[in-house]
């Protein structure tokens, strides 16, 4: 159920102080100063669809610094992706600043601080994950941000901007297994529009190890439902060393075989989430996504989700039943 913050609620002296709190609990810590002496006014609407918060917010004039001060005492570890709907801001982090138009996105990082402005009314939705679901897709991706993806120029970029437009719209309305497909399809279209973006991030996206290591994630995400793939099968496919292949993901603090594992079992919770899929066994199931033993599979799911695969099956069912229609 969506969340609506308002500041029509409050006494106009105290509006922005509340507009600041409120920014704080649903982001994170941030200074912000008004920018205009009339009255301020913002509302905001947040959801949730899946791992994402979606946070579409009209308001006035302001500016927002997230200090190094708040960046290094915090534990959050998130990023934020800002989609500008109406009138125009910028995103400043790393030494960059991307000025949005309506349509335009810029990514920023939680964990280094940022400042973002705005001169005028403005509308915008933004996006805030956890960073590993990006940088398990791209691992350069926190040095990409504060670039802006323009929502009419690359085809990549734009359909990223329609599509998120779109489901910030539609996340009402979609089951819990659709909004689990839809949270991995906006993640995966974020990666993709980042990849076109390269001509403007550090050599170090041209150099063969991430060339090889984003080779790697196309090949098992590609083949995750065959029992064949492993690290070895991996490798080969690269026409790597094994040795090669496990140092790719093990300078980015994993492991290859954890990786396939984590994949496998993301697309089994997927499945097992779908009421539409209630007729396929557990097993069934775990068996088409490379597992070879039901016990093996049950201990690693609840290892990773806390619930057995048949008690998050029924959470998952029960879940669905109470979705309105």
């Amino acid at each position: 159920m969506a969340t609506v913050i308002s500041t029509a609620q409050v006494d106009e002296p105290s509006r922005f102080a509340y507009w600041n709190e409120a920014a704080n609990d649903v982001f994170v810590k941030l200074d912000m100063s008004r920018v205009s002496p009339l009255a301020f006014a913002a509302t905001m609407k947040v959801e949730t669809l899946e791992h994402i918060q979606i946070s579409t917010m009209q308001t006035d004039p302001q500016h927002v610094v997230r200090s190094a001060r708040h960046a290094s005492k915090a534990e959050d570890d998130y990023f934020l992706l800002s989609l500008q709907l109406q009138d125009s801001g910028y995103v400043q982090q790393d030494g960059r600043e991307a000025r949005l138009a309506p349509g335009d996105l810029a990514l920023y990082d939680t964990t280094r601080p940022y400042v973002l402005h705005f001169e005028r009314p403005f509308r915008q939705t933004v996006f805030r994950f956890p960073r590993s679901l990006l940088l398990k897709r791209m691992t350069t991706a926190d040095s990409l941000t504060s670039i802006r993806l323009s929502g009419s120029g690359h085809p990549v970029s734009a359909t990223l901007s329609s599509f998120l437009q779109s489901l910030a719209l539609s996340c009402p309305y979609f089951d819990p297994a659709a909004k689990m497909r839809m949270a991995d399809s906006a993640i995966d279209l974020l990666a993709a529009a980042l990849s076109v973006s390269v001509h403007t991030a550090p050599d170090e996206l041209h150099a063969p190890a991430e060339v090889h290591y984003r080779t790697a994630l196309s090949v098992i995400d590609r083949n995750l439902n065959d029992p064949r793939l492993s690290p070895d099968f991996v490798a080969g496919q690269l026409n790597v060393s094994l040795r090669h292949a496990q140092k790719l993901f093990a300078d980015r603090g994993g492991s290859l075989a954890a990786h396939i594992r984590a994949r496998r079992l993301e697309c089994c919770r997927r499945d097992l989430s779908d009421p539409g899929q209630l007729r396929r066994s557990v097993t069934d199931i775990a068996f088409a996504w490379g597992f070879n033993d039901a016990a093996h599979f049950s201990r690693l799911f609840k290892r990773s989700f806390g619930d057995s695969p048949t008690e998050f099956r029924a959470a998952a069912v029960r879940k669905a039943a109470n979705f309105p229609r």
